[in-house]
């Protein structure tokens, strides 16, 4: 097999790749339409769901934090939950955004604990999620989920910190090997000639 065909494969592959990594951040929701078939019968067109990944940061003992949940209609139900673990759930106001209040009171190396609502839960320190889900301002269904970690500091030791994860490694990792790619195809084409 010619090394140039093999690199232009790999390129076209880790293209198409990051193309599909970036589009799948950007979902859009159709709203409901009606449109009038000529000739035929009328169509409809459903919402497709929208997911919205909000990153609320690392926080520390004491501290009190908001997650505000956005875009649902006014006056829906919204679910949430803690990780994997119901919350409850609350109505959306007019403004349809959602808002948690959470405060962090304790924390140690096997995790930490939150007050919601108040109530306690233990959660573990790092990649954290309290997701809202429910009905759109769209009529589609909507998930936001907002992504935090627990920072604990103990005497004598390097402070752990967490962060949450949303693939800014791996689109890194790939725009460097897509970049060597292109690097040895370049060179390799400059050699043959």
């Amino acid at each position: 097999m010619n090394f140039k065909y093999l690199c232009l494969g790999l390129v076209t592959l880790l293209t198409s790749t990051l193309i599909v990594l970036l589009s799948a951040g950007s979902l859009t929701a159709f709203a409901q339409t009606t449109v009038p078939g000529y000739p035929g019968p009328t169509t409809t067109t459903t919402p497709t769901s929208n997911i919205i990944n909000q990153n609320l940061g690392s926080f520390t003992v004491g501290n009190t934090f908001t997650a505000n949940s956005c875009g649902f209609a006014p006056t829906s139900t919204v679910s949430l939950s803690l990780n994997t673990t119901s919350i409850g759930s609350q109505s959306s106001p007019s403004n349809g955004c959602v808002t948690i209040q959470i405060k962090v009171i304790s924390a140690n190396t096997s995790g930490a604990t939150l007050q919601i609502n108040g109530n306690n839960y233990q959660v573990p320190l790092l990649n954290d999620t309290l997701t809202a889900k429910g009905t759109g301002s769209n009529g589609a269904p909507l998930t936001v989920v907002n992504n935090f970690s627990i920072t604990v500091s103990v005497p004598g030791a390097t402070p752990q910190t967490g962060k949450p994860f949303f693939g800014e490694e791996l689109l890194a990792s790939i725009l460097i090997i897509a970049g060597i790619i292109f690097a040895l195809l370049f060179w390799r084409i400059r050699k043959t000639r």
